[in-house]
C-alpha cells in the first residue's frame, strides 16, 4: 500500500510539474507575442492593413500626385534633367521628396497632441475642400501664359541658385574685397560676371544664404554637385507647398507610415514623369 501511495504521489508530482511547465511556456509565449506586437505597432511595421490604412494610402497618393503635376518643383526637375544627367537629377529630387514627406508626416502626427481628434478631422476636411477649390479654380483659368510664367519662375530659381553657388566660390577664392576680379575675362552679362560684380560691390551677410550653401556643400561631400542641387532646390521648394500641408493633415488623422509611403510613391511618379519629359525635350531640342 505504501509503495502504491508513493507511486501515486510521484505521478501527481510529475503531472503537476508538467502542468506548471506548460503554463509557464504559455505565459512566456503570450508575453513574447505581446512584446512583438508592441514593437511592431511602435515601429509601424504591421503587415496587416486596415480599411483606414488603405484609404489613407489612396488619399495621400492621389492628392499628392494631382497637386504636384505641373508644380514648380515638377518644372524644376524637368529643367535640371534638360541640363544634367537625368538619373542623377531623379535621385536627388526624389530623395528630397522622401525627406520632406517623412518630415511632414511626423509634424502632422504632433497635431493630435495639440488638438482633439474631432478638431484635427475638421481642419483636415477644411484644408482638402479649400485646396480642391483652389486647384479647380487654377485649372479652369490656366492658360499658356500662366504655365509659361511657372516655367520662367523655375528657370529663374535655378539660375539664382547657380549664381549664388558661383558667388560663394568666388568669396572663398578671393583674399579680400580689394582683390582683382577673377572673372574679368567672363562675358559681359554672364552669370559668372554678375556674381563677381556682386561680390566686389558688397559683402554677403545673409544667414539664409549661408545655411543654403552649407546644406549644398554637405550634400556635395557625399554625392555629386548635380545631386546636391536637385536635392536642395526640391527640398526648399516644398516648404509651405500644398502637398506638404495636405500630408500633415492626413498624418494627423491616419497612420504616419502609411501617409509617408503614399506621399513618397506619388512623388516618385511625378519626379519620374518630370525627369523623363525634360530628358526627351532636351534630346529633341539638341
Amino acid at each position: 500500500m505504501s509503495s502504491a501511495a508513493s507511486t501515486g504521489d510521484a505521478l501527481r508530482a510529475v503531472a503537476s510539474a508538467a502542468t506548471s511547465a506548460a503554463a509557464a511556456n504559455t505565459s512566456a509565449a503570450a508575453v513574447g507575442s505581446h512584446a512583438e506586437a508592441v514593437w511592431a505597432e511602435a515601429l509601424m511595421l504591421r503587415v496587416h492593413l486596415t480599411h483606414d490604412d488603405v484609404s489613407a494610402f489612396l488619399k495621400s497618393f492621389s492628392i499628392t500626385a494631382v497637386s504636384e503635376i505641373g508644380d514648380k518643383t515638377f518644372l524644376t526637375s524637368a529643367i535640371l534633367a534638360m541640363r544634367h544627367p537625368p538619373l542623377t537629377v531623379f535621385w536627388g529630387s526624389w530623395s528630397a521628396m522622401i525627406c520632406m514627406s517623412t518630415l511632414s508626416s511626423l509634424l502632422g502626427a504632433v497635431l493630435p497632441a495639440l488638438l482633439s481628434h474631432r478638431g484635427a478631422l475638421c481642419i483636415s476636411a477644411a484644408l482638402f475642400l479649400g485646396f480642391g477649390a483652389v486647384m479647380l479654380h487654377h485649372g479652369w483659368r490656366m492658360d499658356g501664359d500662366e504655365l509659361g510664367a511657372e516655367w520662367k519662375e523655375a528657370q529663374d530659381e535655378i539660375r539664382a541658385d547657380e549664381e549664388e553657388h558661383e558667388l560663394d566660390a568666388l568669396e572663398r577664392g578671393a583674399p579680400d574685397a580689394d582683390a582683382p576680379h577673377a572673372d574679368a575675362d567672363a562675358p559681359e552679362g554672364s552669370a559668372l560676371r554678375r556674381a563677381g560684380d556682386a561680390l566686389h560691390a558688397a559683402p554677403r551677410t545673409s544667414v539664409a544664404a549661408f545655411l543654403r550653401e552649407g546644406t549644398r556643400n554637405l550634400c556635395g561631400l557625399f554625392f555629386s554637385a548635380v545631386f546636391a542641387q536637385a536635392f536642395l532646390l526640391n527640398f526648399l521648394g516644398e516648404w509651405g507647398d500644398r502637398s506638404q500641408i495636405t500630408t500633415m493633415a492626413l498624418a494627423a488623422t491616419h497612420r504616419v507610415a502609411v501617409v509617408a509611403v503614399g506621399t513618397s510613391l506619388a512623388h516618385l511618379l511625378c519626379v519620374a514623369v518630370a525627369v523623363t519629359a525634360g530628358a526627351v525635350l532636351a534630346a529633341r531640342l539638341s
